[in-house]
C-alpha cells in the first residue's frame, strides 16, 4: 500500500471515526501505518495515522499478539532509531511517532497486561539508549 493508498483508506475511516476495519485489512493497513507512521504528510501523520492508532490501541481492538508486535516493532531500527544521530531530518519524525505508540499500549497494559516482563525490559532498555542519542529535539 503505497501512501497515497493509506491516507484515501484512512480519511474514509476517520469518517467513521475510526471504527475498525475488516479483520483481513487489518495487516496490510498496519504494515502501511508503521511504513508511514513519520511521513512528511503531517495530515496523514498526525491527523489519520496516530489517531487510528490511538482509538485502536485504547478500545482493546487489536489482539495482543499484534499489540505485543507494534511494541517492539516502534523500538526496532527502523522507527525508533532511524536515522538517529541526525541534527536536522525528516526521520525525526519516525522516531518521534514510534515513540508515541509506547504510552497507548502500556496505559492498556496496566488495565489489561499483555505483555511480558522481559518484552517491557527490552523496550525500556532501548528507549533509554536512544534518548541520550537523539540529536533533533523538533519532535
Amino acid at each position: 500500500m503505497n501512501e497515497l493508498t493509506l491516507k484515501n483508506r484512512l480519511q474514509q475511516l476517520a469518517a467513521n471515526e475510526f471504527a475498525p476495519p475488516a479483520a483481513a485489512e487489518q495487516p496490510d493497513l498496519l504494515t502501511a501505518m508503521m511504513r508511514f507512521i513519520g511521513s512528511v504528510d503531517h495530515e496523514l501523520r498526525d491527523g489519520l495515522i496516530y489517531p487510528a492508532f490511538a482509538t485502536w490501541i485504547e478500545s482493546g481492538w487489536l489482539d495482543e499478539s499484534v499489540l505485543r508486535r507494534l511494541f517492539m516493532q516502534a523500538v526496532d531500527d527502523e522507527h525508533l532509531y532511524h536515522g538517529l544521530g541526525e541534527a536536522e531530518g525528516d526521520w525525526v519524525y519516525t522516531r518521534t511517532f514510534s515513540l508515541l505508540l509506547l504510552p497507548l499500549m502500556l496505559a492498556l497494559h496496566r488495565e489489561k497486561p499483555f505483555l511480558s516482563a522481559a518484552e517491557i525490559h527490552q523496550v525500556k532498555a532501548r528507549v533509554f539508549a536512544y534518548l541520550p542519542q537523539e540529536k533533533d529535539l523538533r519532535g
